[in-house]
């Protein structure tokens, strides 16, 4: 039997559960305006017959990720008991550990942000891999602070750095 084009749409959603197979060609960001942070994708998408039709799509809401990096000295104190948690598998005691020893360093992330006029925002610290040439920042895996907010928010100036954090990416 042959589908019917809205029988095959409808195979496919229930097969992708709500995803869409997406062939990026080009992408473009808006950053001022009305519409600063959207992100418009163009590209191609089956069109259930054995070819492809042109298709674009566009992304509002986007969220800019910030990963500030604190200075050695923020943690060195605590890495053996950072350590023997994550070994142990103590997740909840090891955020806990460092929420309470980062707090300094988010204090200084939020007055930085809302002086640019960011108020709405998340801070958690997340595990990351450096491994360019930036001086001052170290290699490796280590611990960061992940910042969150609206990419329709301000930027921060490139090359900032604070009493708390060496760098931010």
């Amino acid at each position: 039997t042959k589908l019917t084009e809205p029988a095959r749409s409808q195979e496919n959603n229930e097969a992708n559960k709500g995803s869409l197979s997406f062939y990026l060609v080009d992408l473009h960001t808006e950053f001022s305006g009305p519409s600063k942070g959207s992100i418009y994708l163009f590209g191609k998408v089956d069109n259930g017959s054995g070819g492809y039709k042109s298709c674009g799509i566009v992304v509002k809401g986007m969220l800019k990720n910030l990963f500030f990096v604190p200075k050695p000295s923020i943690l060195s104190p605590h890495e053996e008991e950072i350590t023997q948690l994550e070994q142990d598998g103590k997740r909840q005691e090891l955020m806990q550990l460092l929420h309470t020893s980062l707090a300094p360093m988010k204090d200084e992330i939020r007055s930085l942000l809302t002086q640019y006029g960011i108020s709405k925002f998340t801070l958690v610290p997340v595990k990351r891999n450096y491994a360019f040439e930036k001086s001052g920042v170290p290699h490796g895996e280590q611990w960061v602070i992940k910042v969150k907010y609206a990419a329709s928010l301000p930027d921060l100036p490139e090359d900032q750095s604070g009493n708390q954090f060496v760098a931010v990416f």
